[in-house]
């Protein structure tokens, strides 16, 4: 699992300084692109029309707040795009709130590039690691249903097979004691012949 070679990143941030001063770091990262945003609303816009790998939101950006971007996420087609908060002041109690709401990480705006750029990758990694996991309990669960429609065919052709040949040893003893020629005894053959037939295919 590795990061994207080239990395499409979302600043959401209603202070212009602040959004230059970001997207001046990501020029250091190799392969970063960047994309501005000053509300959630514009956000939402790129995030419709462009393939964004990570999102750095400011906690707050008036009216709203980043928790108002982890809650759209949630039925979004964008939703596992990971999410990094960057806010002026480390809260602890609203760090885990946002945790908890689905942001991948939580930095103050004074974080050095290094700490930007090892959190974005790591969120973009815990993130694949996420999906894979998902993806594979699914597959898993496909695989579990599979089998046990398997399992349900093979009893009920079982189950099936065994009438069949009650009807077969039925029909047998009516053939020996009939006359060919007789209207009985050729009824008693369709039958023998199609319930042979049917436990071939029960046998396949």
């Amino acid at each position: 699992m590795s990061t994207p070679s080239t990395l499409h990143i979302l600043i959401v941030d209603d202070d212009a300084l602040d959004r230059r001063v970001t997207t001046r770091m990501l020029r250091s990262f190799p392969g970063a692109v960047s994309h501005e945003a000053a509300s959630l609303e514009a956000a939402f816009e790129v995030l419709g029309t462009q393939e964004i790998h990570c999102i750095l939101v400011d906690h707050n950006i008036p009216p709203s707040t980043s928790e108002e971007l982890l809650e759209a996420a949630h039925a979004a087609s964008w939703g596992d795009t990971p999410v990094i908060v960057i806010t002026g002041l480390l809260d602890d109690e609203l760090r885990a709130r946002l945790l908890l709401a689905g942001a991948q990480d939580f930095l103050t705006k004074d974080a050095a590039p290094l700490e930007v750029r090892r959190s974005i990758e790591n969120a973009i990694w815990r993130q694949q690691s996420r999906l894979a996991v998902s993806r594979g309990a699914a597959r898993m669960r496909r695989s579990l249903k599979l089998e046990a429609v398997g399992s349900l065919a093979r009893g009920v052709a079982h189950e099936f097979n065994n009438i069949l040949m009650v009807i077969q040893g039925v029909t047998e003893l009516m053939i020996d004691e009939l006359t060919e020629g007789e209207p009985q005894y050729e009824d008693a053959q369709e039958i023998l012949t199609a319930s042979k037939r049917g436990a071939d295919l029960t046998r396949r």
